[in-house]
């Protein structure tokens, strides 16, 4: 008996490459010889003979206005013959890969019957016309239901088929195939798919897929009409344009995502950039180097389009690398896909439209309600500081100037206040507004610009006070300056200053005025680069205390990286929380403009971060697509991680500031500390961000 092995093996498919049917005249002698010759040296050839239920739908359409009796019909049948037998009228297909020979109408007749009820859709005239064209279809897992449907349409008399992939299980959720089919060419699976259909269609393959030595070939040595570019290789999308471009040839592309059809007639405008110049700013000789996702994801969203991409797919972008490996594509969006883009090829064909264009035909926005997303974080009911406000709250503290109190010339007060602003606060908000009146400048808290998740109960805000009240210290004393702070019990306002002249300061504070010259060095800096060995004397010196407050420095790499991944998911965890997801986003400045106009937030171009991270941003701005992220389970948005533990990663020291008492004077204490420590580590060329 044989083995199961040995079995499987001897009845395995042995790879049959052939894509095209082989056409039989019976009435020819040659032919008929073949024909009886083929058939007589292989019995498994099933013959399927239908030809005459195509004649009687042929003599039907000619007498449209007739309702003819099957006796009827068959007696026009036998007119329309002529006398030629029944089996040597029309063609015998042979398709060698399922060993079937089938009997089908002469050409003319067999596409009058197959596109009969294509009219008056589209007429006579234009079924003519379009039989005359030549389409390109590059990439065969979408392109694979653009060019069947192309071919049941007979939009086009010749295609020209490119792809290198094999058809695989993974494939099937897609691409109308079978598991018989797994294994074989999509180039080679397609076309026989267009010849079964309609063996008259005339189909070309590149079985090695679309590439720039072979671009040229495909498209131009006999010019083609359309290209449609449903490929996945960046280097080779741009390729396609660059080359079409040249040769005055439309492309479309359908991205199966959101009902998106992108349409650009460089037969009409032979100098348009490619994809509508929205990569311009890429380098686009790059694109060939290009190995993961995440280096494809800054030119894949200009060409996708994040403002109109579906929350499914950023949440899938989000997930990438991490719980899946590729792109999704799903067959309703894909078959629905190549609907829209063979009726607008088809119109594109005919001169029925002529611009270039992005469009989109979702259904999911037409069908589904669109409910706003429900606020479920806190409100902030601070109102917006205003001058009259602040003028206001001044009033309620009072005035308690001492009769040594200096009053400060309008060019000084403006420096020195400049100087606190420079100070850190939380996502660079800036919860201050100063006023100053009766020889006294108040600090008030702007609450309206603090209220945030990680600033509880004001604590964050706090600190920036501390930090902007140290600056101001070392800018009076640098213009001749002291000062003396009160901190009234009022949460409006953080704290009183008071200047004076003759070198008084208050106390218990000691001015370090040495830092003085550093207050325009303190800068967050998040450039990245390797870890390396900070020199243990720069540390010893921020090694400090300040009243109740104290650093402490940690340079164990183990114990960073470890914090690093605690904060990471401290970071994650915000991210996937709308009120955390709202305040983050909030800080970011998305544009130098956006930055420049506002003066608070983080400039997205000065953290250090990859193309990929960047676009990676810009798809989490989306709160909708985190909550469908977060909704996928809890281990989900890892990615939000990455940020900070590399951050983590290339740190060479991390400090801690402690204390044992939590009052808010205590978190305004520590600012000063944090100040003070963050200029004297900028002096010695120590690059320092901070992390909550």
């Amino acid at each position: 008996m044989t083995n199961l092995t040995d079995l499987i093996k001897s009845r395995s498919r042995s790879l049959n490459e052939d894509y095209e049917p082989r056409l039989f005249d019976v009435s020819n002698a040659d032919d008929r010889a073949d024909f009886q010759t083929l058939l007589d040296s292989d019995t498994s050839i099933e013959v399927l003979d239908e030809i005459h239920s195509q004649l009687k739908e042929l003599v039907e359409i000619i007498n449209p206005s007739k309702k003819l009796s099957d006796s009827e019909s068959e007696s026009i049948i036998i007119d329309y013959l002529n006398g030629v037998p029944i089996e040597e009228y029309g063609k015998w297909a042979y398709y060698s890969w399922n060993k079937r020979m089938i009997h089908i109408l002469p050409k003319n007749e067999f596409i009058s019957v197959r596109t009969n009820r294509n009219m008056y859709k589209i007429t006579q005239d234009e079924q003519h016309a379009l039989a005359k064209k030549k389409i390109v279809v590059i990439g065969l897992s979408v392109g694979n239901s653009i060019a069947t449907t192309l071919a049941r349409e007979r939009v086009c008399g010749e295609l020209r088929l490119a792809d290198f992939d094999e058809l695989e299980l993974s494939n099937l959720n897609r691409i109308s195939s079978t598991v018989d089919e797994l294994g074989i060419e999509k180039s080679i699976n397609t076309a026989r798919q267009i010849a079964l259909m309609d063996p008259y269609i005339k189909v070309r393959i590149w079985r090695n897929g679309a590439s720039r030595e072979n671009l040229d070939e495909m498209l131009a040595e006999e010019p083609v009409d359309l290209v449609f570019d449903e490929c996945d290789n960046l280097d080779i999308k741009v390729a396609i344009r660059e080359i079409a471009r040249n040769h005055g040839i439309p492309v479309m592309m359908d991205t199966s995502d959101a009902g998106m059809l992108d349409i650009e007639r460089f037969d009409r405008e032979p100098n348009r950039d490619i994809f509508h110049g929205l990569i311009n700013h890429l380098d686009l000789d790059m694109v060939k180097d290009l190995k993961t996702s995440e280096e494809k994801i800054p030119y894949i969203l200009p060409i996708l389009g994040i403002e109109k991409m579906s929350q499914e797919l950023k949440i899938s972008m989000m997930e990438i690398g991490e719980s899946i490996s590729t792109w999704p594509q799903l067959a309703s969006a894909v078959v629905g896909g190549a609907g829209v883009s063979v009726d607008a090829a088809r119109r594109l064909l005919l001169g029925q439209i002529h611009d270039s264009g992005r469009y989109y035909f979702d259904s999911a926005l037409e069908l589904m309600p669109q409910e706003e997303t429900p606020q479920n974080s806190p409100v902030n009911t601070a109102p917006e500081m205003t001058f009259e406000l602040a003028k206001e709250i001044a009033e309620e503290v009072g005035s308690s100037a001492a009769d040594d109190a200096a009053e400060v010339e309008e060019e000084h007060l403006s420096s020195i206040v400049e100087a606190a602003t420079w100070a850190p606060s939380g996502g660079n908000m800036q919860p201050w507004f100063w006023y100053y009146d009766e020889r006294q400048l108040y600090l008030i808290h702007d609450q309206a610009a603090s209220f945030s998740m990680l600033d509880f109960e004001h604590r964050g805000s706090y600190m920036a006070f501390g930090a902007a009240l140290e600056n101001l210290r070392l800018k009076a004393c640098q213009l001749g300056y002291g000062v003396d702070f009160s901190y009234p019990e009022n949460d409006k306002v953080a704290a009183v200053v008071t200047f004076h002249q003759d070198g008084f300061f208050d106390r218990p504070y000691a001015l370090d005025t040495s830092l003085i010259k550093g207050i325009g060095l303190r800068e967050t800096n998040r450039n990245l680069e390797g870890r390396g060995k900070l020199d243990p004397q720069i540390l010893a010196e921020l090694n400090q205390n300040l009243g109740e407050c104290k650093s402490h420095i940690l340079e164990d790499a183990a114990i960073i990286d470890a914090l690093g991944c605690a904060v990471g998911n401290g970071d994650r965890i915000r991210l996937l929380h709308e009120w955390g997801h709202h305040d983050f986003m909030n800080e970011m400045r998305w544009s130098d403009a956006e930055a420049r106009d506002s003066g608070t937030g983080v400039d997205l171009e000065t953290v250090d971060l990859t193309e990929g991270e960047k676009a990676g941003m810009l798809v989490a701005r989306d709160w909708s697509a985190v909550k469908g992220l977060r909704e996928l389970g809890d281990d989900k948005g890892t990615k939000f991680m990455e940020l900070t533990t590399k951050t983590f990663l290339s740190a060479s020291a991390l400090m801690l500031i402690t204390a044992e008492d939590e009052s808010l004077s205590t978190y305004m204490k520590a600012g000063h500390l944090v100040e003070q420590l963050w200029i004297k580590g900028n002096m010695n060329g120590l690059a320092i961000q901070p992390v909550s």
